[in-house]
């Protein structure tokens, strides 16, 4: 999840090949390190506002739009994301179950 659009936005690693497929030539550049996790930063956000606004229906894909950029972000960072690792991560379990 590395390219920019010309809009300056995060896009998926595929989409610059999708938009090839379809007979076009996509403008990508790749960001620097800190570009690239400021830049996920605010994809994160946008993906919480999209879940959060998000119906029944839709919600499970939303989800999965920010468990992507969370999974990004934790590379970036050079964390993992199995439950162990994040147990390790935080230093209190929070506990945020129905029961």
């Amino acid at each position: 999840m590395k390219p920019f659009s010309r809009h300056g936005k995060l896009v998926r690693d595929r989409i610059p090949q999708i938009i090839r497929e379809d007979g076009a030539e996509p403008v990508t550049y790749t960001a620097g390190r800190e570009e690239y996790r400021s830049r996920l930063r605010d994809k994160l956000g946008e993906e919480v506002a999209e879940f959060l606004e998000s119906d029944e229906d839709s919600a499970p894909e939303e989800l999965a739009d920010v468990l992507e950029v969370v999974r990004a972000l934790a590379a970036d960072l050079g964390v993992g994301t199995s439950p162990c690792v994040v147990d390790t991560l935080m230093p209190t379990p929070v506990g945020v179950g129905r029961g």
